[in-house]
């Protein structure tokens, strides 16, 4: 058993919208996401604003300690979450499938944090599951200023999961408006061609 979250509160500031209400075919970002965590037996989003998703039903989580980012919202989630373990992902990870999940998941069994790793070493901080045991370690590195997720890694028991090139392309995101529209157009060809066939 195990809780799930969307983080949603960040700023956006170069897509200069918000990145969880960017369409995708006939959803939004988050309505994407919250239907591929409906795996999950408790599932929220986490955000500074919950007037923004009240239009969204599912459990909103208000961050405890606010402008500290994504650890601001693991922190919050981990103390709101009903069940030890939380997945966690971001707002604009819409490919992001049932089986990735379910091996990150499975992959956690035994460790405070299991967290994706690409092939080049790059760390995916906001895909991944935490455990309860690290809401005092989050807890003391908020309170001292430090707000990158990472720096907590030295003082759990941490497993790395390894992704293939293939999982990889799942947790493709968004930065720019460019990034946005150049993958919706690719996204309505292929729909286009299948439609076709």
């Amino acid at each position: 058993m195990m809780s799930a979250v969307v983080l949603a509160g960040g700023r956006s500031s170069r897509m200069r919208t918000d990145k969880a209400l960017l369409m995708l075919g006939e959803k939004n970002f988050l309505e994407t996401i919250l239907r591929t965590l409906s795996i999950f037996p408790d599932v929220m989003i986490s955000a500074a604003d919950s007037e923004r998703y009240k239009k969204i039903h599912a459990r909103i989580v208000a961050d405890i300690y606010r402008e500290t980012g994504p650890i601001g919202g693991i922190y919050s989630s981990l103390v709101a979450g009903e069940h030890e373990y939380l997945f966690v992902t971001a707002c604009d990870t819409p490919f992001l499938s049932v089986s990735l999940i379910d091996e990150i998941c499975r992959a956690a069994e035994g460790f405070q944090c299991c967290v994706a790793r690409e092939g080049n070493g790059r760390v995916h901080s906001l895909c991944g599951v935490y455990h309860k045991s690290m809401i005092p370690i989050l807890k003391e590195q908020i309170e001292n200023g430090r707000y990158k997720i990472a720096l907590a890694y030295d003082k759990i028991r941490i497993k790395y999961f390894d992704l293939s090139p293939q999982q990889t392309a799942e947790l493709k995101n968004f930065n720019t408006k460019e990034e946005y529209m150049e993958q919706k157009s690719l996204l309505n060809d292929n729909e286009q061609q299948a439609n076709n066939e």
